[in-house]
């Protein structure tokens, strides 16, 4: 409907999408590490994750 509407069509599949989007974070990993030292990052994490086995909190701790 919104390709016949709004003549809008994705510009990848899934699976290019996915590559692309790997590809975008391994190339720039001072973004990444950016976002990951910002003071609401691992309450985020902990807020969104802790339902998870594994909690991200623990994450990288021994």
């Amino acid at each position: 409907k919104i390709q016949s509407e709004l003549g809008w069509a994705p510009r990848h599949n899934l699976t290019s999408g996915l590559r692309a989007t790997v590809e975008w974070y391994l190339g720039h990993p001072e973004w990444v590490t950016a976002i990951a030292q910002q003071s609401g990052y691992n309450d985020w994490l902990e807020k969104n994750y802790a339902q998870r086995a594994g909690s991200a909190g623990s994450r990288g701790k021994a």
